[in-house]
């Protein structure tokens, strides 16, 4: 027997069989083959993966995959063996896995080795908008209703995202003052659209009502030529503003030196612009002289007699009975018929002695009186007159 089996080396042996009889006879050979080969290999090669195991791209974008290695324990790199298996679609949204497999001589799998890859739409970043309804800037009374017009809101992704508008209203109608109301809104990627305002003033009530001139003294006034004219004014007051009163405008076109009927006009606005009715006052400025004779008897103490309206009284300043030479003076108190300008006289018949002062009347009411006493002969002009 020949038998040349290395057991620790891997080969195919053959061992062979011979012998002889007795005779020298050899008997047909007879071998046997012994392969010595390695020991099983039941190790599954590693396949190790290139990148992250979970990718996320645009839609659109392109994908290449970054691939994988593999090891095995036998074999060595048997990375050219990897089976890739890569569904991405990258125009198309969603989640892929691509898997890498590999086997090796002895067929052992490797343990599959997967990536995921997430196909995600473009990043939306445009921001919604939002369009008022209505005016941008509104003005209501106090204390009338207010309701807002609210405004309406579109995404490009989104669409019309109304529905979700926060708006903050903080309209006070029975409070005057100037408010904001403020419209805000996010898509669902949280772009938030440019902040939209209204601005809504609450005002007083319109007024309307006209402010009331009161005029101070008599709305008819007559007056002598050269005498000086005081107007007395007027107040005027508003349902809003109050006391006015420094505010009316006074035309005054008196002018004392020339005869005639003068308007004295009162007029005045509030702060709305409403006019007051005009008020006015006649001021007559009237001739200063009168031609008079006027005398008294001893059965009167006072003679009157009528001059533009006015009573005129001459009286003395004693009792009748003091002066009983006055029993002789005439009576008569004429106004001269061509009513020529001239002075007032005091009759000549009346001595040093007897002195006299005029009053003037209007209506039984006393309006005023010589400045002096006068006597016999003395001539009084009405601008010596003064008034009450």
């Amino acid at each position: 027997m020949n038998n040349p089996v290395v057991s620790n080396t891997i080969g195919e042996y053959t061992v062979t069989y011979n012998v002889k009889d007795s005779s020298e006879n050899e008997a047909e050979e007879v071998t046997r083959t012994v392969k010595v080969i390695a020991v099983p290999d039941t190790t599954k090669p590693i396949i190790t993966l290139l990148g992250e195991s979970s990718i996320t791209i645009y839609e659109g974008s392109s994908y290449t995959d970054a691939g994988a290695t593999a090891n095995d324990n036998i074999d060595g790199d048997i990375s050219a063996n990897i089976v890739v298996n890569n569904p991405v679609v990258s125009n198309t949204i969603g989640e892929y896995t691509v898997t890498y497999n590999v086997k090796d001589s002895s067929e052992n799998e490797a343990e599959e080795v997967t990536r995921t890859v997430k196909v995600i739409a473009v990043p939306d970043t445009t921001k919604p908008i939002i369009t008022l309804l209505g005016e941008s800037s509104i003005t209501i009374y106090e204390g009338s209703s207010y309701t807002d017009a609210g405004a309406t809101a579109n995404d490009n992704i989104d669409g019309d995202i109304s529905a979700n508008i926060v708006v903050n209203n903080p309209v006070v109608s029975n409070t005057i003052g100037e408010y904001t109301v403020t419209y805000n809104v996010k898509d669902s990627s949280e772009n938030e659209a440019e902040e939209v305002t209204r601005t809504v003033k609450v005002i007083a009530v319109p007024d309307t009502t006209k402010p009331i001139i009161t005029l101070l003294g008599e709305s008819s006034i007559t007056i002598y030529q050269g005498s000086t004219y005081s107007d007395a004014g007027a107040t005027a007051s508003d349902n809003i503003d109050g006391d006015i009163s420094a505010n009316i405008v006074v035309n005054n076109p008196v002018d004392t030196t020339t005869l005639g009927s003068y308007t004295v006009t009162y007029n005045v606005n509030d702060a709305m612009g409403n006019s007051a009715v005009q008020v006015n006052r006649t001021v007559e400025v009237i001739d200063t002289t009168a031609n008079y004779n006027i005398a008294i008897d001893n059965s009167v103490r006072e003679v009157k007699a009528e001059f533009e309206g006015f009573t005129v009284i001459v009286y003395t300043d004693r009792a009748l009975e003091e002066s009983p030479s006055n029993s002789t003076k005439a009576v008569y108190g004429n106004i001269n018929g061509n009513n020529t300008a001239s002075l007032l006289k005091i009759n000549d018949n009346y001595s040093d002695g007897d002195a006299f002062i005029v009053k003037v009347y209007e209506d039984d009411v006393l309006v005023g009186e010589s400045t002096k006493a006068l006597l016999s002969g003395d001539v009084l002009n009405f601008s010596d007159i003064t008034t009450k």
